[in-house]
């Protein structure tokens, strides 16, 4: 489910989103190594950009409920 209201993103580690991050950068990966486009690769370094970000060192303390993200990094 997309989380329209912003005040309630992020308020529920195992809601799945970096699981669902970490399938997503595996799949611009693959996608990139198979086509050549780099489109979806783009969009998913700028996410992983935006979790670094908000949840990096200097940001918000998050333990995810999966750990699919670490895998993919």
């Amino acid at each position: 489910m997309v989380e329209e209201n912003r005040s309630r993103r992020w308020q529920d580690s195992h809601a799945h989103e970096f699981y669902c991050a970490g399938h997503m950068f595996q799949a611009a990966v693959a996608h990139r190594r198979a086509t050549g486009e780099d489109r979806f690769l783009q969009a998913a370094l700028r996410f992983a950009d935006y979790l670094c970000d908000r949840f990096g060192p200097k940001g918000r303390d998050w333990h995810p409920g999966h750990p699919e993200v670490e895998l993919a990094l």
